[in-house]
């Protein structure tokens, strides 16, 4: 999963722009390959904080 071809082809089979995507992974490398095609991604570490981060980023757009 870390490699960014795997979340290109995601995207294309998909048929969303990488704005429109949101990943959330336990492993930052896998974060990482995301980011790395424009998709909003972060590193999942507890609920209570993965909530926040996905109200916040569905509030600001």
């Amino acid at each position: 999963k870390p490699d960014p071809r795997f979340y290109r082809l995601a995207l294309e089979r998909l048929g969303v722009e990488p704005e429109e995507a949101v990943f959330v992974d336990d492993l930052p490398e896998n974060v990482q390959g995301a980011q790395e095609v424009r998709i909003q991604a972060f590193v999942h570490e507890d609920s209570r904080r993965t909530i926040a981060q996905l109200e916040e980023m569905l509030n600001s757009g």
